[in-house]
């Protein structure tokens, strides 16, 4: 889901750009290729997309710990 909803972000954040240039030129568009919609899916995508990851349930693998390979004496500027 969460490379779905970045593909979508992507293409948005690439079209606006195009309906900006679009409209600046006067070519006539559909409603739905306004600069508004556009504007207002890719914000939502965005949000979408934050909700999705920052609120995502843990991953089911434990994170791996590293023990420190070294320690306070071992640094040369120490005393």
């Amino acid at each position: 889901m969460k490379s779905l909803l970045k593909a979508t972000a992507l293409a948005l954040a690439a079209a606006l750009p195009g309906v900006l240039a679009a409209e600046t030129l006067g070519l006539a568009l559909p409603a739905f290729l306004a600069t508004g919609p556009v504007f207002g899916l890719l914000v939502a995508s965005l949000v979408v997309l934050t909700f999705v990851s920052d609120y995502a349930p843990a991953s089911a693998l434990p994170a791996r710990r590293v023990p420190a390979t070294h320690g306070k004496a071992d640094h040369p500027l120490a005393a």
